[in-house]
């Protein structure tokens, strides 16, 4: 991994959440990416559980403050970006002086990143060259150790009908579990069917992904399945950050503690 455009900041943050008496302390790194420049908020960098929740878009909010809330109980690591409160990220190409625009969560395979970049007119080979440096700090620095990713999001036009049989991601999901007591924004996108299954009984909207039939955009999902990484992403609509939080909570709680340094012996 070539360190030149990382930059770590050695002291010591903390963050006071609204209604709590203490602080959470994190370690920021400073990601340099072709001009601009991209923070990641890193909580309990040192824990032990081998889980670890990320948020990957910035204009995500109640997200962020429902993870922040659980960690504190299970001292799990949370990887947060920063970057202007923007979904997108960007950078400027010093060969052609033009801005360049993708999404983060579309860079964690070769042909994510030429889809995102083509999407915003942008593709070159330096440009993904780019992108494909960001996410293998993302994989290989920030998430090492990691034995279970939690990816948070927020959403505003997404729902979990998106995905059942005639609809626009249909191709995604292998099975699929619609509550019509909840409310269709707020759901959970996983790889397993154990994990499937535990949060189906527990009433919660959910799918698993179709292992075969799912499109190569280059998500976090789509990475962890071809690493069999197990991954689960907890959407939610913005604003709903208390019922995101119980989702997050009886997900955790369905989840055994992992020691990522027995794994590595094995």
């Amino acid at each position: 991994m070539n360190f030149n455009s990382l930059f770590l900041l050695f002291c010591c943050f903390s963050l006071q959440l609204l209604g709590q008496e203490d602080s959470l302390a994190y370690t920021q790194y400073v990601y340099k990416l072709s001009g601009e420049k991209i923070k990641f908020r890193v909580y309990n960098p040192e824990s032990p559980t081998g889980l670890s929740f990320i948020n990957l878009h910035d204009n995500e909010n109640s997200c962020v403050q429902a993870t922040l809330k659980l960690i504190r109980q299970s001292k799990d690591k949370f990887i947060e970006i920063k970057f202007k409160g923007k979904r997108w990220l960007n950078g400027i190409n010093p060969q052609t002086g033009k801005k360049f625009i993708f999404d983060p969560n579309r860079i964690f395979t070769d042909f994510g990143c030429f889809q995102t970049l083509k999407m915003y007119f942008a593709y070159n080979s330096y440009n993904k060259m780019e992108l494909l440096k960001l996410s293998s700090f993302i994989t290989d620095s920030l998430l090492k150790n990691t034995n279970f990713v939690i990816a948070v999001h927020n959403n505003t036009a997404l729902h979990i009908e998106k995905y059942i049989p005639d609809s626009i991601f249909q191709d995604n999901a292998a099975e699929i579990f619609v509550n019509p007591e909840h409310n269709a924004h707020n759901f959970f996108y996983v790889l397993k069917k154990e994990h499937f299954e535990n949060l189906m009984n527990l009433g919660y909207n959910v799918l698993i992904q179709n292992p075969t039939e799912v499109k190569d955009d280059g998500s976090l999902s789509v990475y962890c399945a071809q690493k069999n990484i197990p991954y689960v992403n907890v959407e939610a609509k913005e604003g709903e950050t208390e019922f995101q939080y119980k989702m997050l909570l009886d997900l955790r709680n369905t989840i055994p503690t992992i020691n990522p340094q027995k794994n590595e012996k094995n």
